[in-house]
């Protein structure tokens, strides 16, 4: 890992940790030790750290021969005293005070009591903030005597039976001496049909009798259940497991046998899963189906934070919380939906000053990624789905997504199924009126931002086509702004002034005068003089109820340009009667009257409708 000066222990953990692009709790699993451990060593609070750790550490850390013997030196270095480092913020294990989960915490502590089923599942979405309880709850069991054992299932762990538990029980047997795992392996034996390497410790040794099949499964279960009841604590055994979206079959097996002889024995089980990973299909569905049948399990779904309690994150996170603007909390809360995830990316960025001064609306890399890793794990159909939803705004009809990825060449049955694959995900939400939103925003932003130019252009373009062809009156508003962002200048500037007529008649000046101003911009380049001049009396009026008065006698005055040149009598004296009003309402007639002087001539008058010259008149 290249050449290092002398350093403490402390700093040279969390130098090698970050080199190998590991959070916390992350090397705390692949070393078999506690994330509250690895913090404790990176802050230079545990000082001594035992030669046992280290090797663990240093195995975890993939260390080469140089890198190890430093390693090793700065562990046994005591002279020099170590300052306690601040707490590294790491979005899988925070490291600070709990929000807004007393509800969960009651929870546990009832478990761990003896007031609940022995097993307790927590689920949700990703970032919700299962990782960070299940190591309170960890924290919380081993300070009242519970023996802790914590593993989490990689994904594609369908591959490997039993894990994670049997991962655990390995590093559990690793880290003990010899006499004290002769202890823990007494009447073990079947063990060694899951663990083979433990014949060759000749501590256990296989039973000679042939069996079926089934029975040696039942006495493997019953050994793994020998040895969890072996290593109790005073209280008795936790098993904590992350990720069992990702557990297969026989894991499921081994969770319900040992869940049903928790009845007789002091362990106890609390697992998390993510709901958007899993099917009604899956072994983890099927395994809560079952013991929640037979009473042996309490579920429950953890609920993104409210608005409060994101801002009490917030600031805690962050040093000086308390003097973040108003405008900066309301922004992010907004954007993290509740998503403890999301508040410490944010809180990470605003901190290390990744983000530039007074720009809140730039993502962290950290939250970006994690939703670019949920997305990649779609279909094809899925992410051209919510590329669409996400130029169609962040809503959209099913009608309309349907019609648009119909147009790109999907069958109807790929896009139905994308989109719940989507919703199960919980990427998107299903709404009540068959329509589907984004289930937050950052998701949403996340999608928009990844989208090239070209991409973006061509699904506006299909979303207008479809939108057009809707049954029932589409927002011209909503016609222009596809065109437009299409590429489609012809057929936006139809929908903009058609926007903008309807935005008068509600007397929305703010948004017709917007849009008027639009149009005007696009016939110009279009090469279009006469729409645009008749754009621009539109505008002039909508300018004049505004009292915006000399921008209003711009726009008339360009127009009248026009009409002149095309030598349009009617249509010069309709302008300028309209010149003349701006006049009068702005409190210069006297000016007014020259202007329009000439207009009143009696040879200048000829072709003028009687309308138009009584009302010049």
């Amino acid at each position: 890992m290249g050449t290092l000066q002398p350093q403490t222990f402390a700093a040279l953990l969390r130098r090698y940790r970050r080199a190998t692009g590991l959070t916390q709790a992350e090397l705390a699993e692949r070393a078999g030790l506690s994330p509250e451990a690895i913090s404790a060593l990176e802050r230079g609070v545990n000082r001594t750290p035992r030669r046992e750790t280290v090797d663990l550490l240093a195995e975890a850390l993939g260390l080469d021969e140089q890198d190890r013997a430093r390693f090793e030196q700065s562990a046994r270095h005591r002279s020099a005293p170590l300052v306690a480092q601040p707490v590294t913020l790491e979005p899988a294990h925070a490291g600070v005070l709990l929000v807004g989960r007393t509800a969960e915490l009651a929870l546990i502590e009832r478990l761990l009591s003896d007031h609940l089923p022995p097993a307790l599942i927590f689920e949700g979405e990703p970032g919700i903030g299962k990782t960070r309880l299940l190591h309170d709850a960890a924290s919380l069991a081993a300070g009242t005597g519970w023996a802790v054992l914590m593993g989490r299932c990689p994904q594609g762990s369908y591959q490997d039976p039993y894990a994670p538990l049997l991962n655990m029980i390995e590093r559990d047997i690793a880290r003990r001496s010899p006499a004290d795992l002769k202890t823990a392996l007494q009447g073990c034996g079947w063990l060694v049909r899951l663990l083979p390497e433990l014949a060759e410790r000749d501590t256990v040794q296989l039973p000679p009798w042939p069996l079926t099949p089934e029975q040696e499964r039942r006495l493997m279960f019953a050994a793994v259940a020998r040895y969890l009841a072996n290593i109790a604590g005073t209280a008795g055994t936790l098993l904590i497991f992350d990720d069992l979206q990702w557990a297969g079959s026989d894991a499921c097996d081994l969770l319900e046998a040992l869940a049903r002889g928790s009845t007789t024995t002091p362990l106890r089980m609390i697992g998390a899963y993510r709901n958007s990973d899993i099917s009604t299909a899956s072994p983890l569905a099927q395994t809560i189906i079952h013991l929640e049948h037979e009473g042996l399990l309490h579920q429950h779904a953890l609920s993104p934070f409210t608005e409060d309690e994101s801002v009490t994150l917030l600031r805690q996170l962050l040093p000086g919380g308390d003097t973040i603007s108003e405008e900066v909390q309301k922004h992010v809360t907004q954007q993290c939906g509740g998503i403890p995830f999301y508040l410490v990316g944010w809180a990470q960025a605003l901190a290390s000053g990744t983000l530039p001064s007074g720009q809140v609306d730039a993502l962290p890399s950290d939250v970006m990624q994690s939703i670019r890793r949920r997305i990649a794990m779609q279909s094809e159909v899925a992410g051209e789905a919510m590329q669409t939803l996400a130029v169609a705004g962040g809503t959209a009809s099913l009608r309309l997504l349907r019609d648009v990825l119909l147009a790109g060449g999907r069958s109807e049955d790929e896009v139905v199924t994308a989109l719940e694959t989507c919703v199960r995900a919980r990427l998107l939400d299903e709404t009540s009126d068959a329509a589907y939103q984004f289930a937050n925003d950052v998701i949403r932003d996340v999608v928009a931002h990844d989208l090239s130019a070209a991409r973006r252009t061509a699904l506006h373009r299909r979303i207008a086509t479809a939108l057009e062809h809707e049954p029932g009156e589409t927002s011209a508003e909503m016609l222009a702004f596809h065109y437009l962002r299409a590429d489609e200048p012809t057929k936006a500037v139809t929908y903009l002034e058609r926007a903008g007529d309807r935005a008068v008649a509600m007397q929305a000046y703010a948004a017709a005068e917007a849009t008027y101003g639009e149009l005007v911009e696009r016939l110009d380049h279009l090469g279009r003089p006469l729409d645009a001049a008749h754009a621009r009396e539109k505008w002039g009026r909508v300018l004049r109820a505004m009292a915006r008065y000399d921008q209003s006698l711009t726009a008339f005055e360009r127009a009248f340009d026009v009409y002149h040149k095309e030598a349009n009598i009617e249509a010069q004296a309709r302008v300028l009667t309209q010149i003349g009003q701006v006049y009068a309402d702005r409190g210069s007639a006297r000016e007014g009257l020259q202007r329009l002087a000439p207009a009143l001539a009696p040879d200048a008058a000829r072709g003028v409708s009687p309308q138009t010259l009584a009302a010049l008149h």
